[in-house]
């Protein structure tokens, strides 16, 4: 079972479709060409509905802490990419700024997330010497 990660933890998500098939041998490494399109399009397929079962600010919620992480990632740099992680703060922002409440539960930690992310922002720029931006 698939599961999305919320700040209030592991959502599990049901599978309903079917498990893969592997593909036949052959000279072509990638299996032969419709019989591999029409599983990958069936897996599609099944994504999107399992996507659709889903509540949008779980989604959402997954998108902001990849945002989060990215951040993280740029600033933990040596030396900080600061450039790279202000895009990724004011894109959190921008996102928490346009769904606020809607949220739910997920909303007040992935605004502290928000929050951490500044102050990391803030110091890497100080310990640089106060070359970069201000994130949003």
């Amino acid at each position: 079972m698939s599961t999305f990660w919320t700040p209030s933890g592991e959502r599990p998500i049901p599978r309903d479709e079917p498990t893969p098939t592997s593909a036949p041998a052959g000279d072509d490494p990638y299996g032969g060409g419709e019989e591999l399109d029409e599983e990958m399009q069936a897996e599609l397929r099944a994504m999107q509905e399992q996507m659709l079962r889903t509540p949008a600010a779980i989604v959402v919620a997954n998108h902001c802490i990849g945002l989060v992480e990215l951040a993280a990632l740029h600033l933990g740099q040596n030396p900080p990419n600061l450039a790279d992680a202000q895009i990724s703060i004011d894109a959190l922002a921008g996102i928490l700024d346009a769904v606020g409440p809607r949220m739910g539960d997920n909303g007040p930690p992935l605004r502290q997330a928000l929050n951490q992310m500044r102050m990391a922002f803030v110091e890497a720029r100080s310990a640089m010497g106060g070359a970069g931006g201000t994130p949003s």
